[in-house]
């Protein structure tokens, strides 16, 4: 207990006496929240569709934890249709906001499902942003006291990985991605920062576990509060478009 946070240690069967294989936990103690995401067994190798090209897309929980709305890249995620995809199995992964934990899952799912193209999402600005780079760093310093993930760890000037580069580059086409999003109409921009926070850690981590084998990278999806029918379909489509290009390319 210090006078910034105070950590409390209570066993997950004591909260949770009968919980399903993934379930979510929601604390709160005062102005505080956390939103922790909990499995029994790891996710299954689910693909669903035709073709030789694993693909896995990723989206997010809802950010922050004590977030009134759902994360866009999840909604995008779910909404995609793996039949309207031509060339492609696609299985779908929403990960929790926690820096270790996040990155984690999706290392685990390439080990195991062998996905020839990993395409995470996020959410982001005001924009589509085709992400070029992950930096090898966890800092969230340019907002005071730093940005808790949503089990409220803050990291500040750590690296992901020790002994990896301080850069790597997306093996996605981005530039066959903008094509297709703009044929359909969307406004794609392309990107040198997404920031040094869990969508950084996930990019970082699918380039280095794909690099010499597949294809990885990062997509920031404008930051959305309302989801109507419309809305969804459309971030569905999105998705949708950028694993064919990616795919065809």
């Amino acid at each position: 207990m210090t006078s910034l946070r105070t950590v409390i240690d209570v066993g997950i069967g004591d909260l949770l006496p009968a919980r399903t294989d993934l379930t979510e936990l929601h604390v709160r103690a005062g102005s505080d929240a956390a939103r922790v995401e909990l499995r029994r067994t790891a996710p299954a190798c689910a693909f669903a569709g035709t073709g030789p090209t694993k693909v896995l897309v990723t989206g997010f929980q809802p950010f922050p934890a004590d977030g009134w709305h759902e994360n866009v890249s999840a909604v995008a995620v779910t909404a995609m249709n793996p039949a309207n995809v031509r060339g492609a199995q696609v299985m779908r992964l929403v990960l929790p906001v926690e820096y270790d934990r996040a990155a984690a899952e999706v290392i685990d799912v390439i080990a195991r499902c062998a996905p020839d193209v990993v395409i995470s999402f996020g959410q982001g600005g005001s924009a589509i942003a085709l992400e070029h780079t992950a930096y090898n760093l966890q800092d969230t310093g340019e907002v005071p006291g730093g940005v808790p993930d949503n089990r409220g760890i803050v990291r500040a000037a750590q690296p992901i990985d020790d002994a990896g580069p301080a850069e790597r580059t997306t093996l996605l086409p981005l530039d066959a991605i903008e094509r297709a999003l703009v044929a359909i109409g969307e406004a794609p921009e392309h990107s040198t920062d997404p920031g040094r926070y869990i969508c950084n850690n996930v990019m970082y981590q699918d380039v280095a576990h794909l690099a010499g084998r597949g294809r990885g990278g990062f997509i920031h999806l404008p930051y959305t509060t309302t989801f109507d029918d419309a809305t969804r379909a459309r971030f569905g489509k999105i998705v949708e478009v950028a694993i064919q290009a990616t795919v065809d390319d």
